[in-house]
């Protein structure tokens, strides 16, 4: 990240500027929550779990939503009271609340909460991911793929910049049989 780039606030909207564009930002900061030792029989089963994960989601307020069902934990990103104003809220006995409907009891004495940066955590996390899954050509292992991998790379350079130079040339030929087309 350079200098000149991370958020501004103006007339209370929060800007993400990088490489000297401005993006609009939804939020400054929000709150992750996270409830430990979920009970496995309450969630019931895999799909229970997805099905409570869809059904957070559905509520305006919760960015993310992460239902774990194997470590018995669910974690929640979203918008409090009072942080960002004119955006849906909602409080961590909201989210309980919500959590109950569904068959479901959490203890917010035993809740983890944090805040989160918006920018720095979900939106340049979004937009800029810090590594990018690589994966071998078919039949090649993820080993011989990094051996050919520098070769492959130069010889797909050189096959870019003939394919460039052969429609170069190719233009040039065009132009001298169309005169015409050449002055405009």
């Amino acid at each position: 990240m350079n200098a000149n780039e991370g958020v501004i606030e103006e007339g209370g909207k929060y800007y993400a500027v990088e490489n000297g564009e401005r993006y609009r930002l939804p939020y400054k900061t929000v709150k992750e929550i996270v409830f430990n030792n979920v009970s496995k029989q309450e969630l019931v089963d895999l799909q229970h779990a997805a099905r409570l994960q869809y059904k957070l989601l559905l509520n305006e307020a919760i960015l993310r939503a992460k239902v774990e069902f194997v470590k018995q934990r669910i974690s929640i990103v979203y918008n409090p009271p009072g942080y960002n104003k004119g955006k849906p809220e909602i409080s961590p006995e909201g989210i309980a609340a919500l959590i109950r409907q569904e068959g479901v009891h959490v203890d917010l004495a035993s809740a983890e909460q944090r805040d989160v940066d918006y920018y720095a955590e979900i939106w340049r996390a979004q937009f800029h991911p810090p590594m990018i899954r690589e994966h071998p050509p078919y039949g090649y292992t993820l080993d011989e793929w990094k051996k050919m991998k520098a070769k492959y790379e130069q010889k797909v350079k050189q096959a870019r910049e003939k394919k460039l130079e052969e429609f170069h040339e190719w233009q040039k030929r065009y132009e001298q049989e169309h005169p015409e087309l050449a002055s405009r």
